[in-house]
C-alpha cells in the first residue's frame, strides 16, 4: 500500500506544468537584455504577425499584465510556448513606478525567433501616454530616449519596443 501511494505522489509532481515565473531586472539590465533579442536591421528574420490565435494570446497577455494579473500572464506564457512563441515575464526592480512586462525570450537566429520585441507596463500610471520604438537600431538612440521617456514621465502606461 505504501508503495502505491508514493508511485502515485510521483506522478502527481511530474504533472504539474511548468509555470512562468517573473524575471527581476533592472532597467540597465532589461535595456542590455532587449539589446540582444533585437535581429539586425535587414537581416530578414522579423516575422508578421498575423496568426489570430496568436494576436489573441498577445491580448490576454496584455491585459492581464494591465491589471498586474501575474497568474493570467504566466498561463499565457505558457499557452505561447505551446505555439512556439516563447516570452518571458519581467518586471523592473529600481523603477520609481511598478513596472513589469514581457519580452522575447529567444536571440535572432534561435529556431522560433520572431523579433516581436517587448512590451513594458507603468502600473502606476496616472494617464494614458503609451511609447512605441519601433526600429530600435535602424534610428539612433530611439531606444533610449524612449526608455527613459518612459521610465520619467508617470503619465506613462506602456512602452512598446
Amino acid at each position: 500500500m505504501r508503495s502505491s501511494f508514493l508511485f502515485f505522489s510521483v506522478i502527481i509532481v511530474l504533472m504539474i506544468p511548468n509555470v512562468a515565473a517573473i524575471g527581476q531586472l533592472t532597467m540597465e539590465q532589461f535595456r542590455l537584455t532587449y539589446g540582444g533579442t533585437v535581429a539586425p536591421e535587414n537581416s530578414g528574420l522579423f516575422q508578421q504577425l498575423t496568426d489570430p490565435v496568436i494576436i489573441g494570446h498577445f491580448q490576454d497577455l496584455t491585459d492581464a499584465m494591465l491589471t498586474d494579473d501575474i497568474s493570467t500572464a504566466e498561463s499565457t506564457i505558457i499557452e505561447l510556448e505551446a505555439l512556439d512563441v516563447y516570452y518571458r515575464l519581467i518586471e523592473i526592480t529600481d523603477s520609481i513606478r511598478t513596472t513589469k512586462g514581457f519580452m522575447e525570450d529567444l536571440q535572432p537566429g534561435d529556431t522560433h525567433y520572431r523579433g516581436w520585441g517587448a512590451v513594458l507596463f507603468n502600473l502606476d500610471s496616472t494617464g494614458y501616454v503609451v511609447y512605441q520604438a519601433p526600429h530600435v537600431f535602424a534610428d539612433m538612440f530611439t531606444r533610449e530616449v524612449c526608455l527613459q521617456a518612459f521610465y520619467d514621465n508617470p503619465n506613462a502606461v506602456a512602452l512598446q519596443l
